[in-house]
């Protein structure tokens, strides 16, 4: 259970990490970050999402279709909710080009994985951000907050409607890729 609020929930320092990330030549790490942080995608996911389709998808259907690097393989469907989404999709897309994912074309997830995305994720904790997976965290804090009204209670705040807090978990549960809202403590806090 997440007893502290993700440090990627500021987004003045979300916006100064990740423009360090680009000064520092890890173009690729800082699009992976900012797709976890607005649109709630593992670090695989990002990396191997085909952000040229997703965009399109975004743009005609308002939403994105998650298949790669899901874990079991799990195919889920994610409501675009906010035009930051589609700032961030467009980037990804620019970066990634004619290739068919966000990782550079010569390079496969497990290499990625070991170079630019381990650098990239020592970086972001020069921000205090822990990692790829804190920036999944605020986008959920974010996501809850926004479904719920209140603050997620990693803030320290009571839930006041558990009724809510529950249809909150779960949609948070599916957006996120889980089958279980008990994991969404994870991110969120425990319902105390």
């Amino acid at each position: 259970i997440r007893s502290t609020p993700p440090a990627g929930t500021d987004r003045a320092v979300f916006a100064t990490a990740i423009a360090a990330l680009r000064a520092s030549g890890l173009p690729h790490a800082a699009t992976t970050a900012e797709l976890a942080r607005e649109l709630g995608l593992r670090s695989k996911e990002a990396a191997l999402l085909d952000a040229v389709r997703a965009l399109k998808e975004a743009r005609e259907q308002g939403r994105i279709t998650i298949s790669e690097g899901t874990k079991g393989g799990r195919t889920r469907e994610l409501t675009i909710t906010h035009e930051r989404q589609i700032a961030a999709l467009v980037r990804a897309a620019t970066l990634q080009g004619k290739n068919r994912a966000v990782i550079p074309a010569d390079t496969n997830w497990k290499s990625f994985r070991e170079s630019e995305l381990r650098t990239g994720r020592e970086l972001l904790q020069t921000y205090a951000i822990t990692g790829y997976h804190d920036l999944r965290s605020a986008y959920a804090c974010e996501r809850y907050q926004a479904l719920t009204g209140q603050v997620a209670p990693v803030f320290g705040v009571k839930i006041s409607d558990r009724a809510l807090d529950k249809w909150a978990r779960e949609q948070l549960s599916q957006e996120l890729g889980h089958g279980r809202i008990d994991v969404i403590a994870e991110y969120i806090g425990g319902r105390g």
